[in-house]
């Protein structure tokens, strides 16, 4: 259904937590960027990215903004295998 999506005119798909089913889209190369949100807060063991082990893949920083909160917010493109 992700494929048929991707393949379909219109908009981005937007991914907005989900760490499972982050994991199942990294593994079937569906993932084309990564934004990470870092908030200046440690909360215990907190929530994992992936909710699973995903393929070593490399990233490149396309873009990072530090906001006055301390809050940094980091996108990257996910390089092709």
């Amino acid at each position: 259904m992700v494929r048929d999506l991707r393949a379909g005119a219109g908009a981005a798909i937007y991914l907005c937590g989900g760490g499972e089913l982050a994991a199942q889209l990294f593994a079937a190369d569906l993932v084309d960027e990564v934004i990470l949100k870092i908030n200046p807060l440690v909360m215990g063991p907190g929530i994992p990215l992936f909710g699973a082990a995903v393929p070593t893949r490399d990233l490149v920083l396309r873009d990072a903004r530090i906001y006055g909160s301390g809050v940094v917010v980091a996108s990257y493109r996910v390089a092709k295998r």
